[in-house]
């Protein structure tokens, strides 16, 4: 297999595409302990924060991992996440898939970024994000209604009544808000938050049937209203 280096003029360009947001500070820590010892976590330059294990603490087919941790001040946001298998492919493998050896040769990165892309598994969960520059309560709200709707895309709201009952005290401290009238904005938003509390769980490990939102959901939604109803009063 040959390997092959960018140019620092490459990783830059690199960078700045991956840095979309301000990097915040995080803390990260592994899976601790038995059944998986050795792992370790990692806050890279791309403003991302990445996992690892040794060859002889990895994850098998079938088998399930928690502890993946995340530690920030930041407001939780919907974030990307990938998981990559501890995989080298050698070149024989790779021209199998029908790329030619003369294509191979003259776009390496190109075919091993197609590669390696096509044997990852890409899904969404939430990390921390930067509290706006320039704080607009109004686009706020429309900013916890996008993710209301995103989140019940994905899955972490199960009842369609329910999202409507959000929606519709999101849209009344809205409309609140462009009348002047905070505190009225605020009853509303504590209202939600206490649905929000009752209709979803903290975390997975307590969860009881009958919630309709997952923890993924509840932290969206709880803590960026929490943090609306601080800057409103």
């Amino acid at each position: 297999m040959r390997h092959y280096t960018r140019s620092f003029e490459e990783e830059v360009a690199r960078i700045k595409e991956t840095l979309e947001k301000p990097v915040i500070p995080v803390g990260a820590q592994p899976p601790l302990g038995m059944p998986f010892p050795g792992w370790t976590a990692h806050i890279t330059v791309m403003g991302t924060v990445s996992w690892g294990g040794s060859e002889q603490n990895l994850i098998l087919p079938d088998q399930t991992l928690r502890g993946f941790i995340i530690a920030s001040y930041g407001l939780p946001e919907i974030r990307n996440i990938s998981a990559k298998p501890d995989y080298i492919a050698t070149e024989e493998e790779i021209l199998r898939t029908g790329i030619s050896e003369e294509e191979y040769i003259e776009n390496t990165w190109n075919v091993l970024n197609e590669f390696y892309e096509n044997i990852t598994f890409h899904a969404k969960t939430i990390g921390p994000t930067a509290p706006p520059a320039e704080f607009d309560p109004i686009a706020f709200i429309d900013y916890i209604l996008s993710l209301r709707a995103e989140s019940s895309s994905l899955g972490w709201i199960k009842n369609r009544g329910i999202e409507q009952s959000l929606d519709t005290k999101l849209e009344n401290a809205k409309k609140d808000l462009q009348k002047g009238n905070e505190k009225a904005a605020i009853n509303i938003l504590e209202a939600l938050i206490n649905e929000v509390e009752a209709q979803g769980c903290e975390t997975y490990e307590d969860c009881p049937p009958g919630k309709h939102l997952t923890s993924e959901a509840y932290a969206l939604l709880k803590y960026n209203a929490e943090y609306l109803i601080e800057k409103l009063k």
